[in-house]
């Protein structure tokens, strides 16, 4: 079983790519990349710093935001939907790649995500109080708005 709470790093490279962080990955390096947008999405989460770090649980947990699977495909990762972000509506749906089974053991029925900071230097700033939607993974998920 995955841990309760756990902590993600995305990161961009010179090259202009993004990627998640994970240091026990034993897949291709390039399954990590972020795509299909969600390399834009994290442009908008990381304020243009190149980097961000998100908290996703199993659970609700205060000041979280919630996506819903929707749907899982047979060819491979699941449909999620963002109902509303910081209690407005917003009916956002993402693609999530399997890398996503990598992270959670599985596709999930509710995944729970916050940003918790963005960094130039990659140092965690766990003070902020912005919330953003997450997007994980290259082929996994990765939503992120903007308030």
């Amino acid at each position: 079983m995955k841990k309760q709470i756990q902590k993600h790093r995305f990161y961009k490279t010179k090259q202009g790519s993004w990627f998640i962080d994970l240091p026990d990955w034993t897949g291709a390096p390039g399954e990590l990349q972020m795509v299909a947008g969600a390399d834009t999405l994290l442009d908008k989460l990381s304020e243009g710093k190149g980097e961000v770090f998100l908290e996703v649980s199993l659970s609700p947990q205060p000041n979280f935001e919630t996506l819903q699977r929707i749907e899982t495909k047979e060819w491979g990762g699941a449909d999620y939907k963002l109902e509303t972000y910081k209690n407005k509506p917003v009916n956002k749906e993402i693609w999530l790649c399997d890398v996503a089974k990598y992270v959670f053991d599985d596709f999930p029925t509710f995944i729970y995500f916050k940003k918790l900071s963005v960094n130039r230097v990659g140092k965690t700033n766990r003070n902020m109080q912005n919330v953003f939607i997450l997007t994980v993974f290259p082929a996994f998920f990765l939503i992120i708005l903007n308030s």
